[in-house]
């Protein structure tokens, strides 16, 4: 990421906005939701993908599919109201692929999903979370504990890596070195729930992740309605 000027900013706040921008029900959907997501991947590819796709060869491609299918869950969980954001569909200008934006109207924050080998750094560079990046923190003055701009605040959602359950899920504001400014592993930020509490969760979860192949089907090249 282009390093850039900034106007006001404080770590604490930036700390203070990912540990309180899902409550703690809402992180442990989410957690719920992109755990879920890793075990839809992995039912496709052991029970219902092609022979060619279950040779040793075809795993560089599990990870884009692990993608494909956290997103589609996340997006899910979007327009069931699970989790108090919007999304939109951006596309990448040098190979025109598509990627996720998720985008809470009450707060005005942008975040992008990715997968990471790391729970140290923020994702690698990219040109369109760069673009982001210099949208939302080259005007942003960031609030204090009392107040805020009104400008948008870019943030990761991040998970890894290449195993069967995610590691690791970050909340995260990266800095212009693509370090974190602030970071919360909602894995470790988990609360102890009721028994009940947690069922629900579990099941809201696996019922958000879990689809058919024409559900996905309409969600798989991103596409929108109208």
């Amino acid at each position: 990421m282009t390093k850039i000027p900034y106007f006001s900013e404080s770590n604490k706040s930036a700390q203070k906005l990912v540990q309180t921008l899902f409550t703690p029900t809402q992180q442990r959907l989410v957690v719920g939701i992109i755990a879920a997501g890793y075990q839809t991947e992995k039912h496709f590819v052991s029970v219902n993908a092609p022979e060619w796709l279950q040779m040793d060869r075809a795993q560089k491609l599990y990870p884009e599919l692990k993608n494909m299918a956290v997103e589609f869950s996340l997006r899910r969980a979007c327009d069931q109201k699970i989790i108090p954001f919007s999304y939109e569909i951006g596309t990448i200008e040098k190979n025109k692929n598509k990627f996720l934006k998720l985008i809470n109207n009450e707060k005005q924050v942008i975040l992008t999903i990715n997968q990471t080998p790391s729970d140290k750094r923020a994702s690698r560079h990219a040109k369109f979370r760069a673009d982001l990046f210099d949208q939302c923190d080259n005007r942003f003055v960031l609030f204090d504990d009392e107040a805020r701009s009104q400008d948008s605040v870019y943030l990761e959602l991040n998970h890894g890596y290449q195993s069967d359950q995610p590691s690791f899920t970050i909340l995260g504001k990266p800095d212009s070195t693509g370090l974190w400014g602030a970071r919360l592993n909602l894995q470790n930020n988990l609360q102890v729930l009721s028994s009940n509490e947690e069922k629900d969760i579990k099941t809201t979860a696996k019922e958000v992740a879990s689809f058919s192949m024409d559900e996905f089907r309409q969600y798989q090249e991103f596409k929108t309605e109208g």
